[in-house]
């Protein structure tokens, strides 16, 4: 449902998975000297993209440990196969279930107040539907990754033009 008012919204979209992996490939050679130690190249792309992108006053780590165990904290939380799906975002996340943790195998959820939403098991496209969700519900994201949610907002509208 999300994919399909996202499309309505912008009509003219092309296929996000094969331009997010030729972008992949780029930053990847650019930057491969960062996150050495994530092996899924789609989680340290993302990675990549929300380190080079700060917002102001988002270089001071408020919670270490926790961007040290999970660079994408507040975009993308993994939990066990077992554990029940969080309630209470303020902002949407992206939740991923029961694969294992910072890799791109799991179902995956948008995790949004009270609702959760499956987005399937391919951890690109349930991010494209997790970021066309801001758009699509009119919600703001988190005021800390501004700069990198714009640069992903202004890629998706660019491939949409």
């Amino acid at each position: 449902m999300i994919s399909y008012d996202f499309q309505r919204m912008y009509n003219n979209t092309t296929n996000f998975v094969i331009q997010f992996n030729e972008w992949k490939v780029k930053i990847l050679d650019v930057y491969n000297h960062l996150f050495k130690e994530l092996n899924d190249d789609f989680i340290r792309c993302l990675a990549i993209i929300r380190n080079k992108n700060p917002t102001r006053g988002a270089k001071r780590m408020r919670s270490g440990s926790l961007m040290h165990d999970n660079p994408l904290h507040d975009i993308i939380q993994w939990i066990g196969v077992d554990d029940t799906l969080p309630q209470g975002h303020l902002t949407p996340v992206l939740v991923v279930k029961g694969g294992k943790r910072l890799e791109s195998s799991g179902e995956c959820f948008i995790s949004w107040s009270q609702f959760n939403v499956d987005v399937g098991d391919d951890l690109i496209e349930a991010f494209f539907k997790y970021c066309s969700c801001f758009d699509v519900f009119h919600v703001d994201n988190i005021a800390s990754d501004k700069h990198f949610f714009y640069s992903s907002r202004v890629s998706f509208l660019e491939l949409t033009s």
